[in-house]
Protein backbone atom coordinates (compact mmCIF):
# COMPACT_ATOMS: atom_id res chain seq x y z
CA UNK A 1 0.00 0.00 0.00
CA UNK A 2 1.25 3.41 -0.75
CA UNK A 3 0.31 6.61 1.28
CA UNK A 4 -1.09 9.55 -0.38
CA UNK A 5 0.06 12.93 1.91
CA UNK A 6 -2.01 15.55 1.65
CA UNK A 7 -1.58 18.72 3.30
CA UNK A 8 -0.36 16.96 5.97
CA UNK A 9 -3.16 14.23 5.98
CA UNK A 10 -2.23 10.74 5.17
CA UNK A 11 -4.34 8.15 2.80
CA UNK A 12 -3.37 4.66 2.27
CA UNK A 13 -3.97 3.55 -1.30
CA UNK A 14 -2.87 0.66 -3.43
CA UNK A 15 0.02 1.32 -5.21
CA UNK A 16 -1.27 1.03 -8.78
CA UNK A 17 -4.18 3.04 -8.62
CA UNK A 18 -1.64 5.78 -6.05
CA UNK A 19 0.11 5.63 -8.91
CA UNK A 20 -2.46 6.32 -11.98
CA UNK A 21 -3.60 8.88 -9.12
CA UNK A 22 -0.15 10.62 -9.24
CA UNK A 23 -0.62 11.79 -13.18
CA UNK A 24 -3.56 12.74 -13.31
CA UNK A 25 -3.29 15.35 -10.20
CA UNK A 26 -0.15 16.59 -11.13
CA UNK A 27 -1.91 17.36 -14.80
CA UNK A 28 -4.95 18.34 -13.24
CA UNK A 29 -2.17 21.06 -10.62
CA UNK A 30 -0.13 21.78 -13.92
CA UNK A 31 -3.35 23.13 -15.66
CA UNK A 32 -4.00 24.89 -11.78
CA UNK A 33 -7.65 22.92 -12.23
CA UNK A 34 -8.92 22.02 -9.11
CA UNK A 35 -10.93 19.06 -8.86
CA UNK A 36 -12.93 16.75 -6.30
CA UNK A 37 -11.31 13.92 -5.42
CA UNK A 38 -13.69 10.72 -3.31
CA UNK A 39 -12.76 7.26 -2.06
CA UNK A 40 -15.33 4.35 0.64
CA UNK A 41 -13.18 2.70 2.78
CA UNK A 42 -13.40 -1.02 3.01
CA UNK A 43 -15.03 -2.99 6.35
CA UNK A 44 -11.53 -3.07 7.49
CA UNK A 45 -10.81 0.66 7.50
CA UNK A 46 -14.27 0.99 8.96
CA UNK A 47 -16.07 1.72 5.94
CA UNK A 48 -17.31 5.55 5.15
CA UNK A 49 -16.02 7.20 2.36
CA UNK A 50 -13.94 10.70 2.27
CA UNK A 51 -13.75 13.58 -0.23
CA UNK A 52 -10.92 16.03 -1.12
CA UNK A 53 -10.54 19.13 -3.06
CA UNK A 54 -7.54 19.17 -4.92
CA UNK A 55 -5.96 21.91 -5.75
CA UNK A 56 -2.54 23.68 -7.07
CA UNK A 57 -1.91 25.11 -3.66
CA UNK A 58 -2.29 21.81 -2.22
CA UNK A 59 0.79 20.25 -0.71
CA UNK A 60 1.69 16.41 -1.73
CA UNK A 61 3.59 13.58 -1.31
CA UNK A 62 3.43 10.36 -3.16
CA UNK A 63 4.65 7.09 -1.24
CA UNK A 64 5.16 3.89 -2.67
CA UNK A 65 5.86 0.98 -1.12
CA UNK A 66 7.51 -0.99 -4.26
CA UNK A 67 10.51 -0.05 -5.76
CA UNK A 68 9.49 -0.59 -9.51
CA UNK A 69 7.07 2.01 -11.41
CA UNK A 70 3.16 0.52 -11.87
CA UNK A 71 2.37 -0.80 -15.42
CA UNK A 72 -0.08 2.41 -15.95
CA UNK A 73 -3.43 1.82 -17.75
CA UNK A 74 -3.97 4.49 -20.31
CA UNK A 75 -7.35 4.06 -21.09
CA UNK A 76 -8.53 3.85 -16.83
CA UNK A 77 -6.05 7.50 -16.96
CA UNK A 78 -7.89 9.10 -20.05
CA UNK A 79 -11.75 8.05 -17.75
CA UNK A 80 -9.80 9.56 -14.45
CA UNK A 81 -9.64 12.71 -16.34
CA UNK A 82 -12.33 12.68 -18.13
CA UNK A 83 -14.22 12.15 -14.20
CA UNK A 84 -12.29 15.40 -12.83
CA UNK A 85 -14.40 17.60 -15.57
CA UNK A 86 -17.54 16.36 -13.79
CA UNK A 87 -19.44 17.69 -10.36
CA UNK A 88 -19.26 14.40 -8.54
CA UNK A 89 -15.65 14.78 -9.59
CA UNK A 90 -13.28 11.72 -9.73
CA UNK A 91 -14.37 8.59 -7.84
CA UNK A 92 -11.53 5.89 -6.92
CA UNK A 93 -11.87 2.14 -7.70
CA UNK A 94 -9.58 -0.30 -8.37
CA UNK A 95 -7.78 -0.07 -11.81
CA UNK A 96 -8.11 -2.64 -14.22
CA UNK A 97 -5.69 -4.77 -15.48
CA UNK A 98 -4.28 -4.28 -19.26
CA UNK A 99 -6.04 -6.59 -21.73
CA UNK A 100 -2.96 -9.13 -22.58
CA UNK A 101 -2.41 -9.46 -26.44
CA UNK A 102 -0.91 -13.28 -26.76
Amino acid sequence: MGVLVYNGEQFAFDDRLLSHLKLVMVQKMRRDEGFLLSWSYSLEQGSGRSSIWIHGGANLHFRFDGSRPATLNKEWMDRMIIATHTTGGLVLEAVPEEPRTE
